[in-house]
């Protein structure tokens, strides 16, 4: 059985631990909509990038969420924008 080799026991360890710091980046590309909003404004790739890599049912359920934050930064940048003083 694989759970009774010690190579396997130091295999899921080391899997385990790749998750959790994947896991932390990921958490934090969520606390910031910057890295989203520059995948979406790259012309090569817009929404379309995260609806063919994300096409697993989890992870279709992330789109809508990507796309209100995206949308809420624009619109908070657009609101600084519109404050800032012409030369």
């Amino acid at each position: 059985m694989a759970d009774e080799s010690p190579i396997y026991e130091w295999l899921h360890i080391c899997c385990e631990k790749g998750w959790e710091k994947l896991n932390k980046y990921y958490q934090l590309a969520d606390e910031s909509p910057v890295y989203y909003t520059a995948m979406v404004m790259d012309a090569s790739l817009k929404y379309e990038w995260f609806e063919q890599k994300w096409n697993k049912p989890l992870k279709c359920n992330w789109i809508p969420g990507v796309k209100s934050m995206v949308s809420n930064y624009w619109k908070q940048v657009q609101k600084v924008s519109v404050k800032l003083p012409t030369p």
